[in-house]
């Protein structure tokens, strides 16, 4: 992360990946770069978010099943058509938005966090063994990669980094506040999932956040679907604020539409 960081004060262009890229390989594989992120990376992800996001939406009101595929679609769609608007009319909305879904975020994991520390006061240490624990190269290989999606964010940054002030000084303060931060906090927080769950409940669990709050806090359940979906609404916000930039940063290349530079 804090290579990257470096990258961005040596090359303090929109774009990130693609500008480095361009900066150092050439106009061919940035065209590359930017039109794979265009055609596959950031719909998919972006998809995939706003699917997070309706499913978490829905979710208080299926508590005995799957919410219906059509309709979470439907709401992915308005999630995305929302933020795009939103994102469109002015970049300062658009951070806000940011800024209230991030702590949002936060406040629902402080409160998983300080569920789990309650628990521990209590002595609910039973799931914490080691047993039939796998130590294959495999499993530790996917089990690092599903870790990854707790820092999925972390070089947004240097997409606008443009757009900063005095970026020499608060990228690396940002990327190593924000990392620091993410560790600490989703460590306590899988902590907290285990003094309530097995490890075979968190395996089997489609959303382990909802079965922690189902088991522990009755009547308040759903309460934690509710700001999950809050986190994931800003995550989509995220990849459209940064999308743009790169977008952006294309088009000054001449390998996007011109209409784009005027973002």
């Amino acid at each position: 992360a804090y290579c990257y960081a470096e990258l961005g004060t040596m090359i303090r262009k929109s774009g990130a990946d693609y500008a480095y890229i361009m900066e150092t390989f050439g106009p061919f594989l940035a065209f590359v770069r930017l039109w794979i992120e265009c055609m596959i990376v950031r719909p998919c992800s972006q998809a995939i978010v706003a699917l997070t996001f309706s499913v978490y939406v829905m979710k208080p009101f299926f508590p005995a099943c799957e919410p219906p595929d059509d309709a979470a679609r439907l709401l992915a769609v308005c999630c995305i058509c929302v933020l795009t608007f939103v994102n469109c009319y002015d970049v300062k909305w658009a951070t806000r938005v940011q800024d209230v879904f991030t702590y949002a975020k936060l406040l629902a994991l402080f409160i998983i966090i300080a569920a789990g520390v309650y628990q521990l006061i209590q002595g609910k240490t039973e799931h914490f063994s080691f047993i039939n624990t796998k130590t294959e190269v495999t499993s530790l290989a996917l089990s690092f990669y599903s870790g990854l999606f707790a820092y999925n964010g972390w070089n947004y940054l240097n997409f606008i980094i443009e757009e900063l002030k005095d970026p020499v000084r608060n990228l690396p303060l940002a990327i190593g506040i924000s990392c620091t931060l993410v560790t600490v906090v989703y460590t306590f927080t899988n902590v907290a999932f285990y003094t309530t769950l097995s490890p075979a409940e968190v395996l089997g669990s489609e959303a382990v956040a909802v079965s922690f709050a189902n088991r522990l806090f009755g009547a308040f359940a759903w309460t934690i679907p509710v700001f999950v979906a809050l986190s994931t609404f800003g995550a989509v916000n995220g990849i459209l604020l940064t999308s743009s930039r790169l977008f952006y940063s294309g088009a000054m290349h001449g390998q996007m539409p011109e209409l784009l530079t005027m973002i």
